[in-house]
């Protein structure tokens, strides 16, 4: 298993990209990945369940969402810790939004026959 994680200076809390194993059965390489929102800094998306006033950057959570895509022994995906009732004009869930682009894009970008995807 394989753990990001991210500390925020000015809290006791960690946050993290989970990647663990998962798929049918054991030792098939195959990733979940699940991005927690509390992440990202408050600034950017104050609709969460613990705002985070030293998190990433929308861009620096973009790289990593990209990347996640792109790898092809990602399966399954997730974000968590939306809190609709906490956010301010819509701006947590249009970043939450971007995020599940960024993941398709990069999902978008396999290169058939690389590790997990199917020759054309």
């Amino acid at each position: 298993m394989k753990l990001l994680v991210a500390r925020a200076p000015a809290t006791s809390f960690t946050y993290y990209v989970k990647l663990s194993r998962g798929g049918a059965r054991r030792g098939t390489g195959n990733r979940f990945v699940s991005f927690d929102l509390d992440v990202l800094d408050a600034a950017h998306a104050p609709g969460v369940s613990a705002p985070n006033p030293a998190g990433w950057s929308t861009r620096e959570a973009e790289r990593a969402v990209l990347a996640c895509g792109a790898d092809a022994r990602v399966r399954c995906f997730d974000l968590m810790e939306l809190c609709p009732t906490h956010d301010e004009g819509d701006r947590t869930a249009r970043v939450a939004a971007h995020l599940f682009l960024a993941f398709l894009a990069g999902f978008a970008a396999r290169r058939p026959g690389s590790a997990g995807v199917p020759p054309a």
